[in-house]
């Protein structure tokens, strides 16, 4: 089926204790995480099994403590560095955290990130704005190896916004529409979806679904975001998922949350609003 939709990959340890519950997102102040996948290698994406998580605390106002934990990657690092840009752009050097003074790092490896290992890049000239970037999803954790120096599994760093358009799927000219937020809080555990849709009559809605997918592509759902039973959907929609909602598609290599979560980063994934007629969804978006 073609939809009328616009694009990316996938992987995953869960490393915090998960809550679900409609509305807010909270985290732990001060501290990020980040799922490492070769999917978010950018522009073009490893081919690796190689999957992980990394911590990034906050030490004071000179110091982040990074710590990458990873595993099946096959071969030793050549560099682990955190660089500027976000979801599939690659960008400039921040911070060179590998191989440590000591030597070979061990797993999970631990870094400090400081004056001592800084580089300004793009429009960060300061320590304090790289904390900054940061803070504000801006960076990710890249670990290169000699096989792909440019990245073998990437991590974008902290909370992350995604913007959805909804509309009819291709072959139908008119029909409702929609907008939704997508906000994957900074530990990267769990995702707020925030929905509106217009013209669509709500009592005829049966599901509210994240799929698997690029662009043009259907796919199977990965992620469980609303059901009927209680009553017409209402709209606006604020629901906030974990794993009580997540759906396994281990064929297409989405094992678990983080799997899941890493798809959305990566631009492979779709928001499906599902109706009686029709039941294949009456309208849906790419999440980008």
């Amino acid at each position: 089926m073609r939809v009328c939709r616009c694009a990316v990959p996938l992987t995953v340890l869960l490393a915090a204790a998960w809550l679900t519950a409609c509305g807010s997102v909270t985290d732990t102040a001060g501290q990020l995480a980040g799922i490492l996948r070769a999917g978010q290698v950018a522009p073009t994406p490893a081919i690796s099994a190689a999957k992980g998580r990394v911590t990034v605390a906050s030490l004071g106002a000179t110091q982040r403590l990074v710590t990458p934990t990873l595993t099946g990657l096959g071969t030793t690092a050549s560099a682990v560095q955190i660089r500027l840009g976000g979801r599939g752009a690659p960008g400039p050097l921040l911070f060179a955290l590998y191989p440590p003074p000591s030597g070979p790092g061990i797993n999970p490896w631990q870094y400090t990130a400081s004056a001592s290992n800084f580089t300004a890049g793009g429009d960060v000239t300061t320590l304090a704005e790289a904390f900054a970037a940061m803070d504000a999803g801006r960076c990710y954790l890249s670990v290169n190896t000699d096989t792909h120096p440019d990245g073998h599994v990437r991590a974008q760093l902290g909370a992350q916004v995604f913007s959805v358009a909804l509309g009819v799927p291709a072959g139908r000219q008119t029909g409702p529409s929609g907008q939704a937020t997508l906000t994957l809080n900074a530990q990267q555990t769990r995702l707020r979806v925030q929905l509106t849709t217009t013209g669509l009559t709500t009592s005829a809605v049966t599901a509210v679904d994240i799929h698997a997918g690029t662009v043009g592509v259907a796919g199977p759902v990965i992620l469980r975001i609303w059901r009927t039973g209680a009553g017409p959907l209402p709209s606006p929609l604020d629901q906030t998922i974990g794993p009580a909602e997540f759906a396994s598609q281990t064929s297409l290599g989405i094992d678990d949350l983080d799997d899941a979560f890493s798809a959305l980063i990566c631009g492979r994934a779709y928001l499906d609003v599902h109706t009686t007629d029709p039941a294949a969804g009456a309208i849906q978006g790419q999440i980008m």
